[in-house]
This record gives structure tokens, sequence and C-alpha cells, in this order.
């Protein structure tokens, strides 16, 4: 690949968003990309909104048509049943105690040609009605065009259990078993205010479905519905399918004399596929101006980068001892202008850093020549003294006592061979100090201690409880002035991977603002000179020696104050 054009990808990965390519992207995007999208988004709303509105049109006025076949249908058996009904031979025939005499006469062989023909009639003037039935209370027999039986012998008796459970209805449907595949329009004779038989017109289910499909131009189910919201009808067994994402319609429209319902449900998914070809153009649309967009601004971007590419590569040269400098926030030319002002400033900012470490060399050699006073004589002269006063007071004096804790405090201190020591030491050390500390005060304190023994052989540097201890009894003990007795808690415990010192006193507290202040201390990196030297010295030698994630967190408690100290928990060599 062309060597330009592998430098204009460099850059681009350097400066990802803030790149000349990306500028020149967003520009297209603006002019070019987001007026298509809106105008693409826009078209395709207006052209799925209009096929809906005419989909949805077609299928109401389709619904309209089946709904009034159906009717019709229904509407032609009432006229078919009034017809048989007011016909003297059947209304003879439903008073009949005898249906089917031993020995036919010759006149009850014309009343049942008479019957069979005004029910063929009734039968051929539908192409829906598959058979007749005409049940008499009286015989208890069913005359079919099927063929008759008493109706304990008759297979089809679902309209007669109908009757049964509803003996005021002169008017009903029923659906006989699926062996039958019918629906029963069923009608109540009556003679002389008595029931006297029910006529039931067979309707064939199928051609009812086909006549549903055959009309509908969509996926569709269609189903009749008495007043009381039970399905009688239905040209699918199922509902929908719920695993297909479907935009349903629903149309309603009340049939044969308004005692039944029939609604049909369209789902205009299908219909509107053609909607959904067009959205994949427009997409598809939209993914080439994308292209065409990144290749013009690749194409601007190369011809930009040509000019500057010396530059930035003379810089990337420079620069590269270090592999951490951040580009992804900068363009090209912000970059270019804040490296040419970075190698301007360099050499001041090198002389500042220069003459602050010099400062900073001479401030340590300089306590290291203060800490260089022969600690020898100051021991043998505090033991002398100690040795007088027992000499000329007693043995057991405090201020012997004092003076001897105080040397071997001083022992300990003064000695620089390690800086590390193990927690069973420093909290003898603590020990000691506390007991100077209550000679001083004359126990006008409480000590607690609350110290875990399985960590006295982990490590810990030298000193770093005195100097919190020694701040406690300056700047809340003391200041208590004999308001209350004072209380001092020293806890070690283990929290998780670490170590935590704690001390906490009932003293007068701290304010929020100095506390503020104390933390903003504590997170600088220098040694103050005046304020809280012991507190910040102790949490900087352990940032020192553990990193910066360790060291001391100030607490106020309300009231006194509790100092915690963290360092990581290390078992003792050896």
């Amino acid at each position: 690949m062309n060597k330009s054009i592998l430098k204009t990808l460099s850059f681009i990965k350097r400066h990802h968003v803030n790149s000349v390519f990306y500028k020149y992207l967003k520009m297209l995007s603006c002019l070019l990309l987001v007026p298509f999208i809106l105008l693409s988004i826009l078209i395709y709303s207006l052209y799925y909104n209009a096929a809906k509105k005419d989909i949805v049109a077609a299928l109401h006025a389709n619904f309209i048509q089946t709904a009034s076949v159906f009717d019709n249908i229904f509407s032609s058996t009432k006229q078919q049943y009034l017809l048989c009904s007011d016909n003297l031979y059947i209304r003879n025939y439903l008073v009949m105690t005898t249906p089917v005499p031993d020995a036919p006469s010759a006149s009850y062989a014309h009343d049942i040609y008479q019957i069979n023909s005004i029910l063929a009639y009734a039968k051929n003037s539908s192409g829906y009605t598959n058979s007749i039935y005409i049940y008499s209370f009286v015989s208890d027999y069913v005359y079919s065009t099927n063929g008759s039986h008493f109706l304990g012998d008759f297979d089809d008796t679902s309209w007669y259990d109908y009757h049964v459970a509803h003996p005021d209805a002169t008017q009903y449907i029923t659906y006989s078993p699926d062996s039958f595949n019918q629906l029963n329009l069923c009608y109540l004779t009556k003679s002389v205010g008595k029931n006297t038989g029910i006529i039931v017109f067979n309707i064939n289910t199928d051609a009812l479905k086909e006549l549903a499909a055959g009309s509908n131009t969509a996926h569709s189910r269609t189903l009749i519905e008495d007043s009381l919201g039970n399905c009688i009808f239905s040209t699918s067994e199922n509902s929908s399918d719920t695993t297909e994402k479907k935009e349903l319609y629903t149309f309603s429209q009340p049939i044969y004399d308004n005692l039944y319902t029939i609604t049909t449900e369209y789902d205009i998914s299908v219909l509107l596929s053609t909607s959904q070809h067009t959205l994949v153009v427009l997409f598809c649309l939209i993914i080439l101006a994308i292209c065409l967009s990144v290749l013009i601004a690749l194409y601007m971007s190369f011809q930009y980068y040509k000019s500057i590419s010396g530059i930035i590569s003379s810089i990337y040269a420079t620069n590269m001892n270090k592999p951490d400098i951040n580009t992804t926030n900068q363009n090209e030319i912000e970059f270019i202008t804040e490296n040419i002002l970075h190698y301007s400033l360099s050499h001041k900012q090198i002389e500042q850093e220069l003459a602050q470490k010099i400062a900073y060399l001479q401030k340590a050699q300089t306590i290291a020549l203060q800490t260089q006073f022969t600690p020898h004589f100051l021991f043998n002269t505090l033991n002398h003294i100690s040795v007088t006063l027992m000499n000329t007071i007693s043995k057991n004096n405090p201020a012997s006592r004092m003076i001897t804790i105080l040397a071997d405090l001083l022992t300990i201190s003064l000695d620089t061979r390690e800086y590390i020591t193990d927690i069973r030491s420093e909290i003898q050390y603590t020990g000691k100090y506390m007991e100077l500390e209550s000679i001083k005060h004359d126990n006008n304190f409480d000590l607690t201690w609350n110290i875990d023994k399985a960590l006295y052989n982990y490590t810990t540097p030298k000193l770093i409880l005195q100097p919190i201890l020694e701040n406690s009894f300056k700047h809340g003990i003391n200041p208590l002035r004999s308001s209350r007795k004072g209380k001092i808690e020293i806890s070690v415990q283990k929290e998780e991977e670490c170590i935590v010192f704690s001390v906490s006193d009932n003293g007068v507290g701290i304010s929020q603002e100095k506390l503020a202040e104390l933390c903003i201390q504590l997170q600088s990196d220098t040694l103050p000179e005046t304020k809280h030297i012991g507190l910040c010295n102790v949490h900087q030698r352990i940032r020192l020696i553990y990193g910066k994630e360790y060291g001391c967190t100030v607490i106020s408690t309300q009231p006194g104050v509790t100092v915690k100290i963290c360092i990581p928990a290390k078992l003792k060599e050896g």
C-alpha cells in the first residue's frame, strides 16, 4: 500500500475522533447524510401510512361483503323455516303420535311425499344446507333428509341438548361435533300456544370456511359469537400465532336479527411487506451514502495530510522515547502547536526543576547534619541524672522513672540502622511512651488497648504511633481542661490484605475547616514546616515505603478524632 495512505491511516488512528478525517466526516454527514436520512424516513412514513390506510379501507369493504353473505345465508334459513312451519303436512306430522305406522296408508304416503318435497325445496334453495331435521315433541321422532330415527337413536343431538338447557329459546344456533362438521340453525315450532317441535337447518361449515377464505384478501380469522360472547363458529382453531409479529385489524357487525356477531381479524403485516421492501431499499441507499461520505472524507484528509505529514513525523520521532504520549484528545494542528510550545518552554522548566531538587537536597543535608549530634552523650547524661535522683531522693520516684523511659525511647528513636520493625516492638515502644505520658498527666486519662496479638510478627515502619498519640494529647486531651476525663483507644487489626492502626480520642475534636486543610496537606508531596509535622511525616514515610494507596486518614468522630494508618500486611522474614 502507498506510504502516504499508510501515514494517513496512522494519523487517523492516533487522533481518533479529533482527527481531520473525522472533522470532514462530520461535516459531510451534516450536509449530506443527515438530510438524506430524514428525507428517507419521511418518504417511508408517508408511503407506509398511505398503504396501510388503503389496505384497511379495502379490508373493511371486504368484511362488509362477507358479513352480508353470512347474514343472507342465515336469514334465508329463517325464510325456509317459515315456509316449513306453515306447511299443513309438516304441522300435522309434528302432532302425530305414531310417526311410522306399521301399515302405511295411501294418505300417509301422500303426506310423506309432500313433506319430502317441501324439505327438498328448502334444502336446495341454499347451497350451504347439508340437511334438515324435523323433531316432534309428541312422537319423540326426528325426521331427517339424511335418515330418520327416534331421538334416542339419533347421532346428532347437540341442538336438542341446547333446547333442554335453554327451553325458552325460540331461535338459536349450535355447532355439531367434528364428525358432523355443521352449524345447526334451530327454530322452535308452536301450535295453539304449545311447543310442537324443532326444525333444524344444518349448514356445512366447510362451505362457510371456503366462503370466508375466498372473500378475504389477507390472512384472517372469521368467527361468530352469541350475545354472551361464546364462539359458535371459527374459520381457524387457534386465535393467533404469538411467535410471529402480526399487525391485526378487527371488524365486527351484528347479523341474524342482531342475535349474533360476526367478527373478522385481518393480519395486514403480509400485505405491508411491500413497504418493508421499500424500507430495505432506503436502508441500502443510506449505507451507500455513508460509504460515499467516508471515501470523500478519506480523500480530503489525504490531501490535507500531505502538507503536514513531515512536521508530525518529526514530532513523533522526537517523542519516540515517550510511549505514553497522548494524541487522542487533540487534532493534528493542536498537536503540532502544543509540541512547539513544549519545546520552547522545556529548557526553562528543566532549570526550575533542577533548582527545586537542589533546594530539597540542601534541606535533606541540613537535617542529616542535625541528626549527627552524638546521642551517647545525651543517653549518658540522662542516666547520670536518673542515678543522682535515686541516690538523692529515693529509688522509686517519678522523675527517675520518666528519665529512664525517656532514655529508652531516645535509644530506639535515634537508632537509624533499621527503619522497619515488627508490630510487637512498635507496641512495646508505644507502651513506654504512654507510660511516660501517664506520669506527666497524673493518670488523668483512660487508655484502652485493642491489639490482635496474631499480628505481632507482621512488619511496620518504626515510630508511627507515637506522633499520632502526641497529637491526641496536644490537640485533643489537654484542651479539655478537666471538663471530662480523657479517653484514648489504640487498635491494631487486620482488614483483608491490610493492617490498620487506629488511634481514637474523646478530645475537643477538629472543625470541618481544619479537617479539610489537613486532608489537603496529606495529599501534598511536600512536608510542612509548622503544623501537623508528625502526622504528615508518618503519612509521607508510609507512602514512600509502600506506595500512595497507603497512609493516614483523619476522621472527625464528634467528640474527638480518629486517625487510621493503613499499611500492607507483610510477615516478618525469619
